[in-house]
């Protein structure tokens, strides 16, 4: 992530950052399960009670997961971005523009390596952000946070759907959706920003 897109994602947000160790975090969520074929759950937009949009934006949603591969999907009609861990590299998060991109682990828009960030032991808060030109956001907190973005250039509409769950999933698993969104506490999120920049960095 470069300093610009970092820069772009502190301007974006105003939702919260916590610790997920007490229902009182996961208080006014819906609870979703995935289903015994792995195939993800369908939500519409229009459906959610907790969607916080800006002007500029269509969706500004948080999810909670525990599961160690988690999966956010956009959808309308033909059109569908993705975000998920590469198949070739459980370490690496990203956006893709296709689902056929994601399964094939090719292609991302922007990606991430990351480890541990998320976990069976304890939920991990994500925020989905989309906007109305197409950008999209993911934005994960923790110890180990991250976020990713990209510019997509596909418009969705409010009719479009969401679909949430967890990659290769063979059982029933549980995820927390629709969540109220809270206050910022940036120095927490200035902070795993800046060591993904420093990460980056490094690799380059």
């Amino acid at each position: 992530m470069t300093k610009k897109q970092v820069l772009f994602v502190i301007g974006l947000l105003s939702v919260s950052i916590v610790n997920i160790h007490g229902s009182q975090d996961l208080e006014g969520c819906n609870v979703g399960t995935t289903h015994d074929d792995s195939n993800m759950r369908t939500f519409f937009f229009k459906n959610f009670e907790n969607n916080s949009p800006k002007k500029e934006e269509l969706l500004r949603l948080k999810l909670y997961f525990n599961g160690k591969a988690p999966a956010v999907s956009i959808a309308e009609n033909e059109k569908q971005l993705v975000f998920g861990y590469n198949h070739k590299n459980p370490n690496q998060f990203g956006i893709y523009l296709t689902h056929e991109d994601w399964m094939s682990a090719e292609n991302p828009c922007h990606s991430e390596m990351v480890k541990d960030t998320f976990s069976q032991e304890e939920y991990t808060e994500v925020d989905v952000v989309l906007q109305k030109d197409g950008r999209f956001f993911v934005i994960v907190y923790g110890n180990k946070g991250f976020a990713v973005s990209c510019q997509t250039n596909i418009i969705f509409s409010p009719e479009s759907k969401i679909l949430i769950g967890y990659a290769g999933n063979k059982g029933l698993h549980k995820f927390f959706y629709d969540c109220p969104m809270r206050n910022i506490q940036w120095k927490r999120f200035e902070t795993a920003l800046l060591n993904n920049i420093q990460s980056s960095l490094k690799q380059k």
